[in-house]
C-alpha cells in the first residue's frame, strides 16, 4: 500500500526510503535524548517502571 502510495514501481525502491526515514528518525530520537533527557527526567521515569 505504501508502494502505491508514493508511486512507486518496485518494492525495492519503498524499502530503500522507508530505510532511510529509519535511520533519520532513529538519529533524532537520539538526538532529542541526548538533549532533553535530563529535562524531562527520563532516567527517573525509565527506573520507576523497573
Amino acid at each position: 500500500m505504501i508502494s502505491q502510495a508514493l508511486g512507486h514501481k518496485h518494492l525495492d525502491t519503498t524499502i530503500r526510503y522507508l530505510n532511510v526515514l529509519d535511520d533519520k528518525l532513529r538519529e533524532a530520537s537520539q538526538e532529542f535524548y541526548r538533549r532533553y533527557s535530563n529535562l524531562y527526567n527520563v532516567n527517573q521515569l525509565l527506573e520507576s517502571r523497573r
